[in-house]
């Protein structure tokens, strides 16, 4: 039995392994040329590329370029990442943080008032709260 090593040299051959000794030993990757976009250029050839998120459109559309060059130059391309603890955040996350608290507060206060309207209209205690719960089943069907 050939261990992966000698497998991958054996059966080096393909699409994408046929660059291997290119490659000094490694796989390389199709490059692709043009901007990017759906539809680019693969060795003079046009083809689609599938992998871009860029479902829209709008990544190489001029406004969304400016504004983005814009807020680079404010902010930078750089961000505290992985854990807060090790990390740290910036006011910006805290302000995030405080907005989804005060979105939070805002739904239970309308909770409360539909419970309470509901209530009044019905001169009953229990079918607001069986009206309120059963809603949101019957989006699932």
């Amino acid at each position: 039995m050939l261990d992966i090593f000698d497998r991958i040299a054996r059966d080096s051959g393909g699409p994408i392994g046929q660059y291997f000794e290119q490659g000094f030993g490694y796989y390389m990757y199709p490059k692709l040329e043009g901007e990017l976009g759906p539809h680019m250029m693969f060795n003079g050839v046009p083809v689609l590329n599938w992998s871009l998120n860029n479902y829209l459109g709008l990544a190489n559309h001029p406004e969304i370029r400016k504004v983005e060059t814009k807020a680079t130059r404010q902010w930078g391309l750089s961000a505290p990442m992985g854990s807060r603890m090790l990390s740290g955040h910036t006011k910006y996350h805290e302000q995030l943080e405080k907005m989804f608290a005060d979105l939070a507060t805002l739904l239970v206060l309308i909770i409360i008032l539909v419970y309470i309207v509901m209530a009044s209209q019905f001169e009953n205690l229990m079918k607001p709260f069986v009206i309120m719960f059963s809603i949101p089943f019957t989006f699932t069907g």
